[in-house]
């Protein structure tokens, strides 16, 4: 409810507002997060990649990939469509996310920079937000990094926002790696953090560094 009621918002987000809009994408790691959030402002590119990763579902990683550079979408969609094609379907099917998410990267940017390091901090005092096999958490002045423990090897969190943020853990943060789970929900309310299947990087974009600029490289 919540969430429904951000999206249908008109104007421009408070803090908290902008902590529900962007809670199920915070703790993405920084390669994944800055296509997210620029691809968001190019909703229209977003539902073209989810009918062309639904059209392409049978290729290989490297075959969509290659035929996702022929497209005329904003590179950050390109990248999404090539390399992480459950992303580019979630973000079409909650179009209404998109074009909130979209609009306020654009119209505050700032402030959406600010909401997404807040949510990690939360993450991380609660325990949820840590080094693992996955992941490599760091503190850079005042912000938080996340990047991929293995350099070329990147996992995508699923989480519940309405726990990660405000519920302490109470033992060490259950992950669960490259799972097929049919009991998500349980997994997710009780402060389990799914992580799918590996995604290799070098497979898809031969070795090329994504998501190297930062998000305000990107806004125009």
């Amino acid at each position: 409810k919540a969430m429904a009621a951000v999206v249908q918002a008109e104007g421009a987000l408070t803090p908290a507002e902008l902590d529900t809009l962007f809670g199920p994408v915070a703790l993405f790691p920084d390669q994944v997060l800055t296509p997210v959030l620029v691809a968001a402002t190019f909703p229209l590119d977003v539902v073209k990649a989810g009918r062309f990763v639904e059209e392409y579902g049978g290729l290989s990683d490297q075959e969509r990939a290659a035929a996702a550079a022929d497209e005329r979408w904003d590179d950050s969609v390109r990248e999404l469509a090539a390399g992480f094609p459950q992303l580019v379907t979630r973000m079409s099917d909650n179009v209404d996310w998109t074009e909130q998410a979209g609009e306020a990267v654009v119209a505050q940017t700032d402030e959406v920079l600010a909401a997404i390091q807040r949510l990690r901090f939360k993450a991380r005092e609660n325990g949820y937000l840590v080094d693992n096999e996955a992941q490599k958490v760091e503190q850079v002045n005042d912000k938080i990094v996340i990047s991929p423990a293995d350099p070329g090897v990147l996992y995508i969190p699923t989480y519940d926002s309405q726990v990660v943020y405000t519920t302490p853990v109470t033992g060490p943060p259950v992950y669960h790696y490259g799972y097929v789970y049919d009991d998500w929900d349980e997994t997710l309310v009780a402060g389990g953090i799914i992580l799918g299947g590996a995604i290799i990087l070098d497979e898809i974009f031969d070795g090329r560094d994504i998501s190297a600029a930062t998000l305000r490289d990107f806004i125009r």
